[in-house]
């Protein structure tokens, strides 16, 4: 008894310090953050404030050309909204977990599972494929944008690193370091060090494509996982070495938990952005009218049917994140990811029938099981191995 009341005591006076740390937020947000937004609109911000938003937003200046002052207002509402709903969704599975053993028990067991060096091997095989369509003509846009320097815009790393944009030649070795380390990361004793240069290399390389005027998420599953696959090398490594068959599976189950994050969170953002005018069917037709094709017009016209494309959108999207809780479904929410990417495709043209989110699926399927299903690899007691 003296232990719970000890444990309501600790999480009641975090809870105080979240609350007024908050209220600090949201003041200074609310009587001084706001009127400088207004004032760097109408070109007479102060000079920090003025540089912090180029760094963290640098399409401001081009887009509060075309939009009014209320659409910023609204984005930088959404950021302390959304920073009061982390903070308390923090806090209540900080309470939770503190009078609920069997949730603290159920997370602890979910990260404690298992999964075969073998699993491990493939993934890294199937990563290398991946990486190799993906960025198959990222060499090829790199440098037809040397051509067009002067659109050039440093995205956030780029800044960072205060680099300009690099000759073709800077460009190539860049590309071809970045093959060299995945492909010597299949060969050399420590190819999880090899992983990380490559990494590196990879997201610099993304941060140039981006330096123009365009930002989107279509590496944003592959960019989730990319940082975990050295870590499950890692294990993969010490486990060979010490001649055991199974492993950790944390870091694959870590890089699970972002990609389905990148879902959740998509479906959360209609949510937060649009509110219930996500679901009116102007609001679908409208994007349909932006991507005409035959297919588009005609659900268009459907209101029914635009609002029932919309609701279904949002519960798939925030659905999927449930793949993590109940794997031996999980080839029914990747065939709805398809299916939802593949309608995509076929109505707005937007993607392709192998949509760079369709394939981060590889990390969610247990190879070893469909290549060899009659062998079974044990584990340690207590350890579940992982689905």
């Amino acid at each position: 008894m003296e232990t719970r009341k000890s444990g309501f005591g600790r999480v009641l006076i975090f809870g105080l310090i979240i609350f007024i740390f908050y209220i600090f937020l949201f003041l200074i947000y609310k009587f001084w953050i706001r009127e400088e937004i207004a004032r760097i609109y109408v070109g007479q911000g102060s000079g920090l404030f003025q540089s912090l938003i180029d760094w963290i937003y640098p399409r401001f200046t081009t887009e509060k050309a075309r939009l009014p002052l209320d659409f910023f207002m609204r984005k930088a509402d959404q950021i302390i909204f959304r920073l009061g709903l982390i903070l308390l969704f923090g806090l209540g599975f900080i309470f939770l977990s503190t009078f609920k053993p069997s949730l603290r028990a159920r997370w602890t067991s979910f990260w404690e599972q298992k999964m075969s060096v073998k699993q491990s091997r493939i993934l890294h095989i199937l990563l290398g494929l991946n990486v190799l369509y993906i960025t198959r003509d990222w060499l090829e846009d790199l440098f037809a944008y040397s051509s067009l320097t002067g659109f050039f815009y440093p995205s956030f790393i780029i800044r960072v690193l205060g680099w300009g944009y690099p000759s073709p030649e800077i460009l190539g070795l860049a590309y071809g370091c970045m093959l060299c380390a995945l492909w010597l990361s299949y060969w050399q004793e420590y190819p999880e060090t090899y992983l990380v240069v490559f990494a590196l290399i990879f997201v610099l390389l993304q941060a140039y494509l981006f330096s123009f005027h365009k930002l989107d998420h279509t590496y944003a599953p592959l960019n989730s996982i990319i940082f975990g696959f050295p870590i499950l090398l890692y294990y993969a490594r010490q486990a060979t070495a010490n001649q055991l068959l199974t492993m950790p599976a944390w870091p694959l189950l870590w890089m699970r938990c972002m990609v389905a994050a990148c879902y959740f969170l998509a479906g959360v953002e209609k949510i937060l952005v649009g509110g219930l005018a996500w679901f009116y069917p102007q609001n679908l037709a409208a994007y349909l009218g932006q991507h005409p094709s035959s297919w588009g017009l005609w659900i268009a016209r459907e209101p029914i049917l635009s609002t029932t494309i919309s609701i279904l959108v949002v519960l798939f999207e925030i659905s999927f994140v449930a793949i993590l809780w109940f794997p031996r479904f999980a080839a029914g929410f990747l065939f709805a990811g398809c299916l939802f990417h593949w309608g995509i495709y076929g109505v707005m043209g937007i993607g392709g029938w192998l949509h760079y989110w369709i394939l981060s699926y590889f990390i969610f399927i247990s190879w070893d099981k469909i290549i060899r299903p009659k062998t079974r690899l044990g584990c340690e007691a207590g350890k579940p191995r992982i689905e």
